[in-house]
């Protein structure tokens, strides 16, 4: 630019000049009254606004900060079902402002967290003592309730419904017996290839179940090994077994076909019949095909013998003992915690209450989890150191290329004019800034004066004080 402006007009015409280019745009420092002229140094900065970027904005971190906080401070913690979860997402983002201010914060989520999970612990213990007592009471009334909804269950439902179900249970059994059988056969012929000596008793597949959580599953039960593409609860398969009948050489292909067969075989078994483990004698995966078929057929003999009754008077017989036991069962178990299955919900006001009481009586050391993490947010003193770095730390990072230099005489180029919206001015030498609006896009003045229309001179505060203020009246608020 200095190149384009010198011309040999002398040395005064050259004095001028520089002056002139210093920068397409200008502050009236004497009609902004902008303290002394020669104290206006070159440390101050201009900050374009645009659309995207807005210095004096809240940013979005303090926007999630006071949404978190609000959520785990304004509701009792026992309601909060996403406690935890909330607490740890706060801590991360006060960890990612990666301030030494933020530690005080960091440190009293740390407590509410190891304090919600003292508090729960005790909660779930109260209610699972709670539910073995409700239990006891609702069983006597569950089994006749269970036995009356079973008898109404076949006086509504027609014969030839049952009929149809059963039609359609043995057509399904029957493909699916002759896919489970056909996948057995695959699997030990495949297999009695593998080996130079023929024992076809070695070749059965064999499995054993824990009913878990998958991701609890351990690699073994016993001698047997986990098949991690079942997803539900923890099968596994006697592959060591099947293995050791194999030679060494051929181990590689062996596993192949126990990777793709066992967990074919698992899915067709359990469908057709369940899993029934010996051990323990006990029935997994009752809904079976089988189990399904066996209980319709039961059902339509009960259904049938019914029938020779008045049906109808029937009907309404067992409808009003229903109705009528169900109402003498929530008489004598009149707890307002439990839900419509009897099931305590730790959740609702009136388990919340029960607890609270409880835990009085019984000196629990129960604490509010987030007391003291509620008494830092809402304390400005605390607030402002963390604030006050925060707001330094925005405007060290506002984007360079919307960054400019204004000159000891108030001179300054605007980078990016096309997405300006307004322009901000930082005067380091002084408790002053300026915000320069042009919101409606009628462009920016060249030279701004005290009177420019748009303008906001404020004096007395530092542009990092007022976004400091900013920022503490959003969490504040």
């Amino acid at each position: 630019m200095l190149k384009t402006c010198l011309r040999p007009l002398g040395i005064l015409a050259t004095v001028f000049s520089l002056v002139a280019c210093q920068g397409d745009n200008r502050l009236d420092l004497a009609s902004l009254n902008v303290a002394n002229v020669n104290k206006f140094n070159a440390s101050s900065r201009g900050y374009v606004v645009t659309e995207h970027n807005n210095l004096l904005a809240v940013p979005e971190l303090f926007r999630d900060f006071q949404r978190l906080s609000s959520a785990l401070t304004e509701q009792h913690w026992l309601k909060n079902t996403q406690f935890i979860e909330q607490a740890n997402n706060l801590k991360v983002l006060f960890q990612t402002s990666e301030l030494p201010e933020a530690q005080i914060f960091i440190d009293a989520i740390d407590e509410a967290i190891s304090q919600y999970s003292s508090n729960i612990a005790k909660a779930n213990a109260l209610a699972n003592k709670k539910q073995q007592e409700i239990d006891l009471d609702s069983k006597a009334y569950q089994s006749k309730i269970n036995s009356l909804e079973h008898t109404l269950s076949l006086l509504k439902t027609p014969e030839q419904e049952y009929e149809t179900v059963l039609d359609k249970l043995s057509t399904a059994i029957t493909k699916e017996s002759r896919h489970f059988a056909k996948l057995k056969h695959d699997f030990q012929s495949s297999f009695r290839e593998l080996d130079s000596d023929d024992h076809p008793m070695a070749y059965d597949i064999r499995f054993s179940y824990v009913q878990q959580p998958r991701a609890m599953c351990g690699r073994f039960d016993e001698m047997r090994e986990l098949i991690t593409t079942i997803n539900e609860g923890c099968a596994y398969v006697n592959r060591e077994e099947l293995l050791d009948e194999i030679p060494v050489a051929y181990h590689p292909h062996a596993e192949e076909l126990i990777d793709y067969y066992a967990p074919l075989l698992w899915l067709s078994m359990t469908k057709l019949s369940g899993f029934f483990d010996t051990n323990y004698n006990t029935q997994f995966f009752p809904n079976n095909l089988r189990q399904l078929h066996t209980s319709n057929t039961i059902a339509l003999k009960e259904k049938r013998i019914l029938m020779k009754s008045n049906t109808l008077e029937m009907l309404k017989d067992y409808e009003h003992r229903l109705a009528q036991l169900k109402s003498e069962r929530s008489q004598n178990i009149p707890y307002p915690f439990v839900d419509d299955h009897f099931a305590i919900d730790i959740n609702s006001d009136a388990f919340i209450d029960y607890f609270e009481q409880y835990s009085k009586q019984h000196h629990y050391s129960l604490y509010q989890p987030t007391q003291r993490f509620k008494q830092l947010i809402t304390d400005q003193a605390v607030i402002k150191p963390f604030t006050s770095a925060y707001a330094t730390k925005i405007i060290r990072n506002y984007p360079a290329a919307l960054t400019f230099r204004v000159s000891g005489r108030g001179y300054y180029n605007i980078p990016s004019r096309e997405k300006a919206i307004g322009v901000i001015f930082d005067f380091t030498h002084s408790d002053q800034h300026m915000i320069l609006c042009n919101r409606n896009h009628q462009g920016l003045p060249v030279i701004v004066t005290k009177s420019t229309p748009a303008l906001n001179h404020v004096e007395g505060v530092s542009l990092a004080d007022e976004l400091d203020k900013r920022l503490q009246a959003y969490i504040l608020s």
